[in-house]
């Protein structure tokens, strides 16, 4: 389910901040639904410093 996978991912994301990660790898959801509101927050979180591998 979309929606519990992008708030599983957020909660991951905000224990990686409280341990002060410096960088984090997510491979980008689908460009669809939640996918795409997940993928513009992740934009968001990422201060706009995307880097495409």
């Amino acid at each position: 389910d979309s929606s519990q996978q992008a708030h599983m991912l957020f909660a991951r994301l905000r224990e990686l901040d409280e341990i002060g990660a410096e960088k984090v790898y997510v491979r980008a959801p689908s460009a669809e639904g939640v996918g795409l509101a997940v993928y513009n927050r992740l934009i968001r979180a990422a201060g706009f410093e995307v880097i495409k591998l």
